[in-house]
């Protein structure tokens, strides 16, 4: 599950960022660029009130940290797969009646191998509940752009 998830990030930065540090432990995503990058332009102020990315600058300069937010996406179609990470926790909703939720510790299986969601209800149940209203928010369907747009 985690092919594509799992990829460098390399900053290069003299005087601000380490040479050579690597980072295994804090988990950034692509939509905490926005909010970061505000906050190196001290816009962070003009940003809408929700963001689903955060601020993850000091995470760049060395800092090793759990994320503040967790984070959703969408396996490949518009009705694909909901997932969501969430500190060690990784959870997948198949949108398939035959496939039953799936939840990993990644600190302990980052290969996804051992389903935990009935050993760890309370986990489950609530990390279900998020996604499930991250997933309300979504359109049903996208618009795909024919050839005369």
């Amino acid at each position: 599950y985690e092919g594509g998830l799992r990829v460098p990030f390399i900053i290069r930065w003299p005087g601000k960022v380490e040479a050579g540090r690597i980072e295994r432990e804090s988990a950034i995503n692509f939509i905490d660029w926005m909010p970061t990058l505000a906050h190196l332009a001290g816009i962070q102020d003009k940003l809408p009130e929700q963001v689903d990315g955060e601020n993850v600058l000091d995470i760049w300069l060395g800092k090793s940290r759990p994320r503040t937010k967790p984070m959703f996406w969408r396996a490949s179609l518009a009705n694909g797969t909901p997932v969501m990470r969430e500190g060690k926790w990784k959870l997948h909703l198949p949108v398939r009646s035959n496939q039953p939720p799936a939840l990993y510790d990644l600190s302990i299986d980052p290969a996804e191998i051992t389903n935990l969601a009935e050993k760890h209800p309370d986990v489950f149940t609530s990390m279900s509940d998020k996604l499930k209203a991250w997933v309300d928010e979504l359109p049903n369907a996208y618009d795909k752009p024919g050839k005369d747009d």
